[in-house]
Formats: structure tokens, sequence, C-alpha cells
């Protein structure tokens, strides 16, 4: 009976530090997307900004042709989720996501076009490589603390849920 009840025990510990939010960037045509995925536990009512200031190529979001972006700006908005979008005006270098909920089984994309400031290889100010968008932050506001995560240079984010989450059984 011990063993049963220890493993138990241990099994939800281990969901529970494990239970993070992971947001992926990839570069596209038309679209760049942000895609925000659940690693653990379903959560409701949160807030998620990605801040593209600290990123290594100097990265900002392009929705109107004569700003400082490049060529071809797109709209920022929500494609996919139970999420609401702030309004983003071009030139921006933050995007805020209100979460209603976000189950395992699904996502939240967000579609737009970036353009690096600091120009790089292949395409300069144009296309947007992982290791372009390294070193930008993602902050989560969930259950009244804050945790953070930074990109890497594949163009990922893992984003830890704070230590007083709710239960991961109390949600799902």
């Amino acid at each position: 009976m011990k063993p049963i009840a220890c493993a138990s025990i241990c099994l939800f510990m281990a969901t529970q530090t494990e239970a993070m939010i992971e947001v992926n960037f990839r570069d596209g045509n038309p679209w760049d997307v942000f895609t925000i995925t659940n690693a653990g536990c379903a959560i409701i009512q949160a807030d998620l900004t990605i801040d593209l200031s600290t990123s290594v190529a100097g990265v900002l979001i392009d929705t109107e042709y004569g700003g400082p972006g490049t060529q071809d700006p797109m709209p920022a908005e929500l494609s996919e989720g139970h999420a609401v979008l702030a309004p983003v005006t071009d030139g921006d270098q933050r995007l805020v996501v209100t979460i209603g909920k976000l189950d395992t089984e699904n996502l939240i994309q967000l579609r737009l076009d970036v353009d690096d400031t600091q120009g790089s290889r292949y395409a300069p100010k144009i296309e947007v490589y992982g290791d372009e968008i390294t070193g930008a932050t993602v902050t989560l506001r969930y259950a009244g603390d804050q945790t953070f995560g930074t990109f890497d240079a594949e163009g990922n984010a893992r984003i830890p849920l704070p230590k007083d989450a709710p239960d991961c059984l109390l949600l799902s």
C-alpha cells in the first residue's frame, strides 16, 4: 500500500514541476507565427506577454507600409485559441495575450509580420530566424504570480507555471 501511495504523490509532484507553457516562433510567408502550447496543466485566466525588445536582432512588429518594418506588413491577429490579443500598432515590440483557458490538447496561435532592425544573414530585415529572436522574453502572469522564459536560438521559450498555480487535477 505505501509504495502505491508514494507513487501517486511522486507522480503528482513530477507533473507540477514539469508544468509549463511553451511558446514557439516560426518565420513564414506571408505570416510569421507564434504558437503557445501547454505542456502540463490546463490554465485559466492568465496573461502572457512576449517582449521582443530584448531580442538580439531588435525584432519588431510590422503592420503598416512606410513604418519601421521593411516590406509586406500584416496585421497582428489571433488565429486560433481561447484568448484575446491586445491591440498592436506598427513598430511595437510587445504582444500581450489574455488567455481565457488553455488546455493541454489546445493551442493559441498568433500570426503577424515581424522584421529585424539589425539585419543579419540570408534576407536582412525581412526574415527573422530563431537565432535572431534569441533573448526575447515571455512573461506569464497566472494565479497571482509571474514566471519568465527566454527564447533560445531555435525560436522556443519555456515558461514554468508559478509555484502557487492551482493543482493540475482541479482544472483538467
